[in-house]
């Protein structure tokens, strides 16, 4: 959601979903980029081909969140 957002706007559109989980409001993040996943996140999963993949964890580390997102399923 913040392709093409400057800095300015990407911090207050992450302040704003903050605010809004912290009155208790559930909030969907659909990102491809790990980074932001887990700097607004309170919990991330990883979606392959239509289905749920679970990191370990409901707050995985970049690295254990990357190799969830790059792992190839072949079972079509």
């Amino acid at each position: 959601p913040t392709r093409g957002v400057d800095v300015g706007a990407k911090a207050e559109l992450y302040e704003a979903v903050r605010r809004l989980a912290r009155e208790g409001r559930g909030i969907v993040f659909f990102t491809g980029e790990p980074e932001e996943a887990l700097a607004v996140a309170d919990r991330v999963l990883v979606m392959q081909r239509g289905r749920i993949i679970t990191p370990r964890g409901d707050r995985p580390g970049e690295d254990e969140l990357l190799r969830c997102m790059l792992e190839v399923n072949d079972d079509r």
